[in-house]
């Protein structure tokens, strides 16, 4: 509860007699408060004195009075929190611009170069790698599948000839069994 929730319930008469000697002493111990409850009254002499003097006034207090202590009164009144969005629109900003990112990159992998594979120079013959680098290359993939996968078994441990062997894989999407 704020001090000026305190004050106004104080000087409405909303407080029970212990809330309000509990009131009163907080009153005397802190500054703040007793600066706002001097604020208060000011204010308060000030609005009495302006309009104090209008007739309509006095009737318009008759009427309002009851229905401030039913429906204003702060004594049992739930406890509201007050969430801040500024996270959530964060949040949701950071989330759309990546969604509009994704969406605005290529996908699949028909869309990324792929390096020619190296040939290995063996003069006068032609190698079975030579030939599915060549057939690869040109981009022939599913006749140079057969030959990649032959020389990638051969040589298991030829990181080239197993690396082009998986994007033959892929180029012919026959991913099932390599």
């Amino acid at each position: 509860m704020s001090n000026f929730e305190k004050i106004e319930a104080y000087t409405e008469g909303w407080m029970s007699e212990p809330e309000r000697t509990a009131f009163e002493i907080e009153l005397q111990a802190d500054a703040q408060l007793k600066q706002d409850y001097a604020d208060w009254l000011q204010a308060d002499d000030i609005l009495k004195r302006q309009i104090g003097n209008q007739p309509d006034i006095t009737n318009l207090k008759q009427i309002l009075d009851p229905l401030t202590q039913q429906h204003f009164k702060t004594e049992g009144a739930p406890k509201t929190k007050v969430v801040s969005i500024k996270k959530y629109l964060v949040a949701a900003i950071a989330a759309a611009a990546i969604f509009i990112l994704y969406l605005s990159l290529p996908g699949g992998i028909e869309n990324y170069t792929v390096p020619d594979m190296p040939q290995a120079v063996v003069r006068g013959s032609e190698e079975l790698s030579n030939k599915g680098a060549q057939l690869f290359n040109e981009g022939k993939y599913e006749e140079a599948l057969l030959l990649l996968r032959e020389q990638a078994s051969s040589e298991p441990g030829d990181a080239t000839a197993n690396f082009f062997y998986g994007v033959t894989l892929v180029k012919t999407k026959n991913m099932t069994k390599p």
